[in-house]
């Protein structure tokens, strides 16, 4: 089985070819960088070996911080549309539906958009 940040990094590249984003520009792996916007960040916030033999769990949730409304919308839709994902040895349920909510970053207004995860893995 693969390291968290192994399993991470995998989620990481799987959300930025679903979303057509592109790693350490428009989607990154824990969280979002301060100055960034119009991006994603990917973050495990729990999870691990369950108590179902050859499977971990994860607890993962999608960041965004557009600088536009219409942008964070945007995400929400493709969160939506890409969401439940079913792949070799493992699938992806979404916990609830996305959210976009006002924000400020750094004086400026922006909105973030957010959907938790909840990731197996079968093999």
């Amino acid at each position: 089985m693969a390291t968290v940040k192994e399993t991470e990094q995998n989620l990481v590249a799987l959300c930025a070819a679903l979303l057509g984003l592109e790693t350490d520009k428009t989607i990154f792996r824990g969280e979002l960088p301060a100055d960034a916007v119009n991006c994603v960040a990917v973050g495990l916030t729990g999870g691990g070996n369950e108590n179902t033999p050859g499977m971990e769990r994860y607890a993962v949730q999608l960041l965004g911080r557009y600088g536009t409304r219409d942008a964070a919308v945007e995400m929400c839709g493709k969160f939506n549309a890409q969401f439940p994902h079913v792949g070799d040895g493992f699938y992806i349920l979404k916990l609830g539906k996305p959210g976009v909510y006002p924000n400020t970053q750094k004086g400026k207004n922006t909105f973030g958009v957010s959907v938790n995860l909840d990731v197996r893995l079968t093999k």
